[in-house]
């Protein structure tokens, strides 16, 4: 669709479109439909040389929808056919290729095209199946020429990367068990999702989004700030939260929380009593604001006595228990931001209690790094 609401000649739209018609124009079997408004249409060929040329020289049929001259059944077929897709679940994960124990995931997308500093573009499982490309390759791609435009998480399994911005999402799985698995998706596909990918387990909360204008920003100490916010139904409330930098005033953000509690349904208690998990800016026109449901999350619990520490679990990762070590797994639904270390001490258990042993020798130390649970709250 070009220009959705407007065209934005300052982007650089016209590359990549030119780009696209050239890889469709270069395979038989591929076809393109490209929808606009025919004053956005107009405007192209007018203000600027390269739609003007790419029109002229890849246009083979043009169709004009003229509501004027549509009639009464024909609206009403085109809102039917609106309002019934429109509820579909389209965000559907669906596995595209597979091969050595490594499966590609699309989530929301039914086709991928890469488009290198030469402007040629391809279809990347097409390519892999012919073997243009490799997994490595997609790897350097995203590292390299995408890292300006996208933000990276790791996962606690330590080689898991995901890159994603507003508009998409991906993953590249790099597990303990040996998950080498990759996903591609819309940028809710993390959100949707919510840590079923790599071979682990949906997470265990439930969270909850809401949207809000951001009327004022104002700061509070070092760490925090006041944020003057407003929903749809016309309530404003002023809350504390953590200063972050991306915030804008004028701009409406999507907040995303869970909570142990129930409270009244208030902007006031929502911030007050819930955790804050993260927001992302939305777009004012074309995305549907989310105000769900305030849901409760099930407190985790464990027998064990060494966890002190409310709705945090640490236990030994299955597999990992040597006479040299083990690998220790944190899991914090807190919210707390807490932070952890590597220093550690041994305890024997003698009858009913619990006896520290003592090092054999003091000749010893620790990395002082303090570690944080990832998106995955592991």
């Amino acid at each position: 669709f070009l220009g959705q609401h407007y065209l934005d000649l300052k982007s650089n739209k016209s590359k990549e479109l030119k780009s696209l018609l050239s890889y469709i124009a270069n395979n038989e079997n591929k076809k393109i439909i490209l929808n606009s408004r025919i004053t956005i249409l107009n405007e192209a060929v007018l203000s600027s040389v390269e739609y003007s040329n790419l029109f002229e020289k890849y246009e083979r049929d043009k169709y004009y929808i003229d509501l004027n001259k549509t009639s009464l059944l024909d609206k009403a077929k085109i809102l039917y056919n609106y309002l019934y897709f429109n509820y579909l679940d389209q965000n559907e994960l669906s596995k595209v290729f597979e091969k050595d124990n490594v499966a590609i995931y699309y989530y929301g997308v039914s086709d991928l095209f890469l488009c290198n500093q030469k402007n040629r573009c391809f279809d990347f499982v097409s390519a892999l199946k012919n073997k243009q490309t490799s997994i490595l390759n997609m790897h350097e791609y995203w590292q390299g020429e995408h890292a300006r435009t996208v933000q990276t998480a790791y996962l606690y399994d330590g080689g898991t990367t995901i890159y994603y911005n507003d508009n998409y999402a991906v993953i590249f799985c790099n597990t303990r068990e040996g998950n080498k698995d990759i996903y591609f998706g819309k940028s809710e596909m993390l959100d949707d999702l919510d840590g079923a990918y790599c071979g682990h387990e949906k997470s265990p909360l439930k969270k909850f989004r809401r949207t809000y204008d951001i009327l004022a920003i104002t700061k509070k100490d070092e760490t925090n700030v006041f944020l003057t916010l407003e929903n749809n139904q016309g309530e404003k409330a002023t809350v504390s939260l953590v200063n972050t930098s991306d915030l804008q005033v004028g701009q409406k953000y999507e907040f995303t929380f869970y909570t142990f509690e129930s409270f009244e349904d208030t902007i006031t208690n929502i911030f007050a009593k819930a955790i804050y998990v993260g927001h992302k800016k939305i777009d004012k026109i074309s995305h549907e604001e989310r105000n769900d449901k305030i849901v409760i999350s099930d407190k985790i619990s464990t027998p064990s006595s060494l966890n002190e520490l409310e709705n945090v679990v640490m236990e030994i990762v299955e597999g990992t228990l040597t006479r040299e070590g083990a690998k220790i797994l944190v899991t914090d639904l807190s919210g707390q931001n807490y932070t952890y270390g590597s220093e550690f001490w041994l305890e024997k258990q003698d009858g009913s209690l619990w006896q520290t042993l003592i090092p054999i020798h003091d000749d010893y130390f620790w990395n002082d790094i303090a570690y944080h649970v990832d998106i995955n709250n592991k």
